[in-house]
């Protein structure tokens, strides 16, 4: 019997399955109209799971890794300078909007601090961890294909997907124009979103086309349909955290397979220049007229702003979720977002857990080369950091999802890489999870 299936234990994998259909499949602006914009029906179930941790972290026999675990420490060390932030914010005078705000930014960390923990401790083997992530890039498929949908045919199936009970947190217009082309969102909030969001499935989707032993064409199409979805999102922010994951995934390509996926980006590149005529041209324009775009500039006009609150709060910030439209502009850099909010503690906490993810993830894949998830999980983080700098990314919920299960799954990545391979005698699958050191 099998530790997901001894009595008393919960297979937290097919918890987290419900929590990604809910964050990928229900438009992120439909939200309880009570909570606001935390209000997701995604949010409201990490929450849950936040629960269940940390009740199974006081019942061992439910399950919950209770080992040493570098992600966990790193998370509470943030979450306890979110948390000064948060009472640093009452030393000066706050708006209701303000307040409001920041209350909603504290239930959003919990919420994703919640799923993080859930699979870091939670998913008990190999086998588990293989399963969720292979869901989130089927997850990442349907809203790629959603996408498709919306640019080719402008249908937007995503505004028929509402669900009784909740209210839209604002418009749902999932589809607007840039230059010549429609530009999608899937069921994200924005283009930006969407386009970044599938770049971090991406790598993932990789894994399972060219490394899993169960490879087939499923696999490649779900991985096809996401490299599809992502230029018809017409934004750069996408093509850069797509080549910012690449990057990482391939350096631990051989040159062999280096060459072969440089030559199959090429006839892809090729292929939708053919197929959408425009797309292509259109996309290296945004990045070829970078220095004229009133995009970038209204984003660097903001550092005199972000640069006198700075100097008021250095350390600790204004308060995390302070910085509301309704008073203050857009940042579209989630670090100077932080850094006003949080202040350089906030930052550096941030940058604490986004790189410990990382290297953990790394360090798994190196650990048991046979076995490159590890690698793949880190390009997905790689690429949610490069998308930091290009918009305020954890404003928006279906981006800040998708980033803590990647974080929690470099945790469970780091911790099973020790185990046994599936093909090996399972003699150690009876022993109960929580007695399983790292």
């Amino acid at each position: 019997m099998t530790a997901q299936t001894q009595p008393g234990r919960v297979d937290v994998v097919v918890l987290l399955t419900g929590y990604l259909l809910l964050l990928f499949l229900i438009p992120s602006r439909l939200v309880v109209g009570a909570i606001g914009a935390v209000g997701t029906p995604a949010n409201l179930a990490a929450l849950a799971g936040l629960g269940w941790w940390v009740l199974a972290r006081t019942i061992p026999e439910l399950g919950a890794h209770q080992g040493r675990q570098p992600l966990r420490t790193v998370l509470f060390a943030h979450v306890a300078i979110v948390f000064a932030a948060y009472a640093a914010a009452y030393t000066r005078p706050m708006v209701g909007v303000e307040v409001r705000a920041a209350d909603r930014s504290l239930l959003g960390l919990a919420a994703g601090l919640g799923v993080a923990l859930l699979i870091a401790d939670g998913v008990p083997d190999r086998a588990r961890l293989e399963a969720l992530v292979r869901r989130v890039t089927w997850c990442g498929a349907a809203v790629a294909g959603l996408g498709i949908l919306q640019f080719t045919l402008g249908l937007d199936v995503a505004a028929w997907l509402w669900v009784p009970g909740l209210e839209a947190n604002d418009a749902l217009e999932l589809i607007s124009q840039r230059s010549l082309f429609r530009r999608v969102a899937g069921t994200a909030i924005h283009a930006i979103e969407f386009s970044v969001v599938l770049a971090m499935v991406f790598p993932l989707a990789l894994y399972f086309a060219l490394d899993h032993p169960d490879r087939g064409r499923r696999e490649r199409l779900v991985a096809l349909s996401i490299a599809l979805a992502i230029p018809m999102s017409v934004s750069r922010s996408g093509i850069l955290a797509l080549v910012v994951g690449m990057a990482v995934l391939a350096l631990g390509w051989s040159w062999h397979r280096r060459i072969r996926g440089a030559a199959a980006a090429v006839v892809f590149v090729v292929a939708l220049r053919f197929a959408i005529p425009g797309l292509v041209g259109t996309i290296r324009s945004l990045f070829a007229g970078i220095a004229g775009d009133p995009s970038i500039q209204g984003r660097t006009h903001d550092y005199a702003v972000v640069s006198e609150l700075f100097q008021q709060r250095p350390w600790l910030g204004r308060g995390p979720g302070t910085f509301v439209p309704d008073r203050y502009p857009i940042l579209d850099n989630q670090f100077l977002l932080s850094l006003v909010e949080t202040g350089v503690l906030g930052v550096l906490g941030l940058l604490a857990v986004l790189g410990t993810a990382a290297a953990l993830a790394l360090r798994a894949s190196r650990r048991r080369p046979t076995w490159p998830l590890g690698r793949a999980i880190a390009a997905s983080i790689a690429a949610g950091t490069a998308s930091l700098v290009t918009f305020d990314a954890l404003s928006f919920p279906m981006f800040t999802g998708t980033l803590f299960v990647m974080l929690g799954s470099a945790g469970a990545v780091w911790r099973i890489r020790g185990a046994p391979d599936p093909v090996a005698p399972p003699v150690s699958t009876a022993v109960p999870l929580h007695a399983v050191t790292s």
